[in-house]
């Protein structure tokens, strides 16, 4: 059906919806008497109330039959596209002849082409040039960079820098041994004798301790201008790390000392066992120490070598 079908169809449906809505009006304004007087063809129509009916079925069916028609038979269906993906023909490689041409006019018979071979690829060259990355690096690159004066003077840095490690070597080392006899003190009792023996030698590492705190922030003030190898060697927090914790692990021990001093039944195993505590903290204080003047020495000497 064209598209004059359609409009036909719908053109008739309103025709007849307008009819029935006209219809309807007059018998709810109650004038079917006036308008059959005027017109006697509304009083034949009105009589035969099933046509109306039947005109509203007929364009129902209608309407239906060409809204079907519309989206069914005139709508054609897309076709849905065939995906052929063809892959790639293999190159073919022509087998290639030599003829070689003598002097004297003879030609030879062919020879084949020697087989070809790719050549590989030499690797990358490594890049020239790079900057260090690691601290160590950056500071050997450094040191190798500076003047023969400077790196005179640096190498005297690190011989002051050398004898402040072997000052702290011996500090922590007397630490620990009287660390170690205490402990044998309390376990065997001997402490109630010992006491103000063990109590003084901890003194004596305190005033020790702080002259070597001064000795040691002389040093570094005194090589001040080498602050990055001066960083490298004792780190980021070197009094801290250094002397100030063997001052800080003693001035705890002593302060318990003197607590404990004045406890009765001192010989009391119960009352000897008070000085675990305390004794475990300051051997784990002295053993910190130890593991930073090790990595001190360690990084030392790594700048010993980088002037070298």
């Amino acid at each position: 059906m064209g598209i004059i079908g359609h409009i036909a169809i719908l053109a008739f449906a309103v025709i007849v919806a307008v009819v029935v809505g006209i219809l309807v009006v007059i018998e709810m304004f109650g004038t079917v008497e006036y308008l059959t007087d005027k017109s006697p063809r509304l009083q034949k129509i009105l009589e035969r109330r099933s046509a109306p009916g039947v005109l509203v079925l007929v364009v129902i069916l209608l309407l239906a039959g060409d809204a079907y028609e519309l989206l069914i038979k005139e709508v054609p269906e897309v076709p849905v596209p065939k995906l052929e993906i063809k892959t790639p023909l293999a190159p073919e490689i022509s087998k290639c002849e030599i003829r070689i041409v003598s002097q004297g006019g003879k030609t030879p018979p062919l020879q084949p082409c020697p087989p070809q071979t790719v050549a590989s690829q030499p690797s990358a060259p490594a890049r020239q040039g790079n900057p260090p990355q690691t601290q160590l690096e950056r500071l050997t690159e450094l040191n190798k960079n500076l003047p023969k004066g400077d790196r005179d003077r640096l190498a005297d840095a690190l011989f002051d820098y050398a004898k402040i490690l072997d000052q702290a070597e011996a500090l922590q080392a007397r630490a620990s041994l009287e660390g170690g006899q205490i402990s044998n003190a309390w376990v065997n009792g001997s402490i109630t004798k010992d006491f103000e023996a063990h109590k003084t030698k901890l003194h004596e590492l305190d005033s020790s301790a702080r002259e070597f705190s001064k000795s040691y922030a002389q040093a570094r003030e005194k090589w001040k201008y080498y602050p990055n190898q001066t960083s490298y060697i004792f780190g980021d927090n070197p009094d801290n790390l250094g002397p100030n914790a063997i001052i800080n692990a003693v001035d705890a021990f002593s302060i318990f000392f003197d607590r404990w001093s004045a406890v009765q039944n001192k010989e009391r195993r119960e009352v000897l066992y008070l000085f675990e505590p305390p004794q475990n903290q300051f051997n784990d204080s002295i053993t910190r120490i130890f593991h930073w003047i090790q990595g001190c020495q360690i990084r030392l000497e790594e700048m010993r070598k980088s002037i070298q």
